[in-house]
């Protein structure tokens, strides 16, 4: 079966490319529109018969505004490509227009929404290369690699990867990684984007996860008749301090008491904001509703349409898809493909986590502060209701932050029936993740429990962490697999043990030859727009060997100071001991506080 895999323009021809045994090219018209929104569209349309680079103007029926509650007659304005801006630029000279709509949607995504088309119905078969500027690229080729900014287009689908990782919340450098291996995997992803938001893939890879969401919205909004603003409207109602006090909070968090447990479930809802936005309606078009098919908020007395609203509209395909991948994984049994679906989950869990921050965020045209507001207050009341339950169930919550609570005191079957109960109470699914046969909790400087700082061993010997080094991209080899060792003597309060597994990493450190290699010492960190005025370790290590390539590997050494990786191993610097025997007992530390 063919399937759609980029779309490009020349002239006033779309040209659609599609891949199944072999590529073939599809030729369509395009003219593109644009909406003006005015006092007299029937004046304003007849005014426009005039214009001579004008091809069509015509009257429809949409809201022509995000919270409309009405339907007007709006004036669509058609052009063929090359004019569509000088247009749009003459337009709004003309009195009576009071404002222009879908001027700034690419149009490679119009093209692909009035037509109903989607990328990559199918997995074809694609002929890839990895490209530098000046190659040539042969014009069989469907895809080509780069790490870097090219300064020519090119005839086929182009991923830069560097900025593909970079907009990647999972994404972490890859030192010495093969660019052409890389690149099949970092397509896996875009074809999953390419194909539920509708958006190209030479672009997908290029955009943050939060834009995504905006071409998500603006499909929904589109369905659901209303015209797309160019810019963000004012849509805050004026709040009393008091409201304010009561609204304007973060997510609940219950602090652990520091120290070591045993038989720990771990219980977390399943993508908990976005499900709350569509379970809940939370979009700025329904709010503050009073056509009696509505709902009151807790707390607030803010009242939300019960009709379905464009952000939800937009999210629910996504967290159906990601269920039906997670789904998938859990069913497979190879290896290999099992990866691939996870690639294909973890891509779609970048627009989930971003799309509760962009409902506050001003430049997202769909954003309403009252809308991430409520979301955060149905969010503190689940997990608020939830620790009540976990209670009523004879379970004590040791910690609970955002959508995930640690219960002790139960067995696997009262973990099991907590967490059902849960579910059914808020059609919002909360599993039991793992049960933990110790987990600890270390303290912060001032004695007292600390969010997001954990380690623990399952029962079937997997460890799970945060906050500490084991689980930094940053830390070096050796301080993870320090750690690592550390683990399961801290968990049995075996203090010898951990003592042993210390000195014996220190002693290899200190000793004249040293036992570690650079390799196992080197540390890799993201270099940053706007970061080179900085005097940071990373910072004065890429100074001495600048690569564009988004990162730096460097070690510690002795006179030198932090120095890149290759450039140590030419000289045969001598490391700095003191300064990674620091690194070992901070690494120690932060895992012991309060134990």
């Amino acid at each position: 079966m063919d399937s759609l895999i980029d779309l490009r323009f020349e002239s006033d021809t779309a040209i659609e490319v599609w891949k199944g045994s072999e590529r073939h090219l599809k030729k369509e018209r395009y003219f593109p529109y644009f909406y003006a929104i005015c006092k007299d569209p029937d004046e304003i349309r007849w005014l426009l018969s005039a214009h001579p680079k004008i091809i069509e103007s015509s009257i429809e029926y949409r809201y022509p505004e995000i919270r409309s509650k009405e339907k007007a007659s709006l004036v669509r304005i058609r052009t063929a490509l090359a004019d569509f801006k000088p247009v749009i630029s003459d337009i709004r000279k003309i009195p009576g227009i009071l404002s222009l709509a879908e001027t700034t949607i690419p149009h490679h995504f119009r093209y692909c929404m009035d037509k109903r088309l989607s990328f990559f119905d199918t997995e074809p078969e694609l002929s890839m290369v990895v490209v530098r500027d000046g190659c040539d690229v042969s014009a069989d080729i469907d895809l080509a690699f780069s790490w870097g900014p090219l300064r020519r287009r090119l005839p086929c689908i182009h991923i830069d990867l560097q900025e593909s990782l970079r907009y990647d919340i999972y994404g972490e450098p890859v030192p010495g990684a093969d660019l052409l291996s890389l690149g099949k995997e970092r397509f896996i992803r875009v074809m999953e984007l390419s194909h539920i938001t509708s958006v190209r893939p030479g672009t997908v890879s290029s955009i943050t996860p939060g834009k995504l969401n905006t071409f998500l919205h603006i499909q929904a909004a589109r369905e659901h008749g209303y015209v797309v603003p160019d810019t963000k409207m004012q849509l805050e109602m004026p709040k009393s301090l008091n409201m304010m006090r009561r609204m304007d909070k973060g997510g609940t968090i219950f602090y652990p008491p520091p120290g070591i447990y045993h038989d720990v479930g771990k219980c977390d809802f399943a993508s908990m904001y976005p499900n709350i936005i569509v379970k809940y309606n939370i979009t700025p078009e329904k709010m503050h509703c009073k056509c009696g098919n509505d709902i009151e908020m807790p707390i607030s007395g803010w009242r939300i349409c019960k009709e379905r609203g464009i952000i939800p509209h937009g999210i629910e395909k996504v967290l159906r898809r990601r269920l039906e991948l997670k789904k998938m994984m859990k069913a497979e049994q190879g290896p290999q493909r099992k990866h691939i679906l996870d690639i294909r989950q973890k891509a779609l869990k970048n627009i989930l986590v971003t799309c509760f921050g962009y409902l506050g965020f001003s430049n997202f045209v769909f954003s309403n502060v009252e809308c991430k507001e409520a979301v955060m207050l149905y969010g503190r009341h689940i997990l608020e209701r939830t620790k009540e339950i976990a209670e009523e169930e004879g379970l004590e919550v040791l910690y609970g932050i955002v959508d995930s609570v640690f219960v002790r005191g139960g067995s696997e079957a009262g973990y099991k029936r907590f967490v059902k109960r849960v579910s059914d109470e808020f059609g919002i699914e909360l599993e039991l993740d793992c049960i933990f046969r110790g987990i600890a909790f270390p303290c912060a400087d001032d004695g007292s429990g600390i969010a997001n700082k954990y380690y623990g061993m399952t029962y079937d010997g997997k460890i799970e962490a945060r906050g500490i080094s084991y689980r930094h991209s940053d830390a070096p080899k050796f301080i993870k697999e320090f750690e690592l060792e550390a683990i399961p003597k801290i968990l049995e309060r075996d203090l010898n043990g951990l003592g042993v597994i210390f000195e014996a990493y220190r002693t290899r450190l200190i000793r004249e030859s040293n036992l570690f290699s650079l390799d196992e010492l080197s540390i890799t960190k993201s270099i940053r727009e706007g970061e080179y005025k900085v005097n940071a370790p990373h910072i004065v290590a890429y100074r001495q060997a600048p690569t564009g390539a988004g990162y730096v590997t460097f070690v510690y050494t002795k006179n030198g100071g932090p120095m890149p990786l290759d450039l140590a191993k030419k000289l045969g610097a001598k490391i700095d001991t003191l300064k990674y025997e620091d690194i070992l007992k901070r690494a120690r530390e932060e895992m012991t506080g309060g134990l």
